[in-house]
């Protein structure tokens, strides 16, 4: 059984429309939502947000 963080095949959706589809890995799609949540502008859900904001700057050195 192959656990997600192994996947290497990752979508990402906002609002259920599917914006990015395809092979990557883990990291490389949380890197890609990251980054979609900046240039759309759209604020991180509140429940998350210190953990997203985290990953943003200290694991994928993402100026804001």
């Amino acid at each position: 059984m192959q656990t997600p963080l192994l996947a290497r095949r990752a979508s990402i959706m906002m609002d259920g429309i599917t914006i990015i589809s395809g092979e990557m890995d883990v990291a490389h799609a949380i890197q890609c939502l990251l980054e979609m949540y900046f240039v759309i502008g759209v604020e991180y859900p509140r429940q998350i947000k210190h953990t997203l904001s985290f990953s943003e700057h200290y694991l994928f050195k993402i100026q804001s």
